[in-house]
Protein backbone atom coordinates (compact mmCIF):
# COMPACT_ATOMS: atom_id res chain seq x y z
CA UNK A 1 0.00 0.00 0.00
CA UNK A 2 0.91 3.41 -0.53
CA UNK A 3 0.00 6.81 -0.04
CA UNK A 4 1.04 9.67 -1.86
CA UNK A 5 0.35 13.72 -0.69
CA UNK A 6 0.46 16.59 -2.99
CA UNK A 7 0.22 20.14 -1.95
CA UNK A 8 0.50 23.68 -3.50
CA UNK A 9 0.49 27.18 -2.47
CA UNK A 10 -1.18 29.72 -3.62
CA UNK A 11 1.07 32.16 -6.28
CA UNK A 12 0.64 34.90 -8.53
CA UNK A 13 0.48 34.87 -12.58
CA UNK A 14 1.98 37.86 -12.85
CA UNK A 15 4.09 40.29 -10.93
CA UNK A 16 1.66 42.72 -10.78
CA UNK A 17 -0.67 40.62 -9.25
CA UNK A 18 -3.98 41.98 -11.13
CA UNK A 19 -5.87 38.78 -11.37
CA UNK A 20 -5.48 37.59 -7.98
CA UNK A 21 -4.07 34.49 -6.69
CA UNK A 22 -4.35 30.68 -7.46
CA UNK A 23 -3.05 27.39 -6.56
CA UNK A 24 -3.36 26.38 -2.71
CA UNK A 25 -4.33 22.78 -2.61
CA UNK A 26 -3.99 19.03 -0.98
CA UNK A 27 -4.26 16.40 -2.22
CA UNK A 28 -3.89 12.37 -1.06
CA UNK A 29 -4.00 9.53 -3.27
CA UNK A 30 -4.08 5.80 -2.30
CA UNK A 31 -2.86 3.14 -4.00
CA UNK A 32 -2.76 -0.82 -3.27
CA UNK A 33 -1.30 -3.61 -5.01
CA UNK A 34 -1.86 -7.54 -4.31
CA UNK A 35 0.53 -10.01 -6.23
CA UNK A 36 -2.16 -13.41 -6.49
CA UNK A 37 1.03 -15.02 -7.97
CA UNK A 38 3.97 -14.95 -10.23
CA UNK A 39 0.93 -14.37 -13.32
CA UNK A 40 -1.22 -12.11 -11.80
CA UNK A 41 -1.22 -8.69 -9.61
CA UNK A 42 -4.24 -6.80 -8.59
CA UNK A 43 -4.26 -2.80 -8.03
CA UNK A 44 -6.77 0.03 -7.10
CA UNK A 45 -5.84 3.70 -7.05
CA UNK A 46 -7.52 6.53 -5.43
CA UNK A 47 -6.41 9.45 -6.37
CA UNK A 48 -7.87 13.03 -5.08
CA UNK A 49 -9.45 10.91 -1.98
CA UNK A 50 -10.02 14.83 0.00
CA UNK A 51 -12.27 15.63 -3.30
CA UNK A 52 -10.39 18.77 -3.33
CA UNK A 53 -11.74 21.39 -6.05
CA UNK A 54 -8.40 22.72 -7.72
CA UNK A 55 -7.51 23.85 -11.59
CA UNK A 56 -4.16 24.21 -13.18
CA UNK A 57 -3.86 27.90 -14.41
Amino acid sequence: MAAKLRALSDYELALSNSQGRYGDFTQLRLKATYDVNSALMLSTQVDNLTDEYYEYV
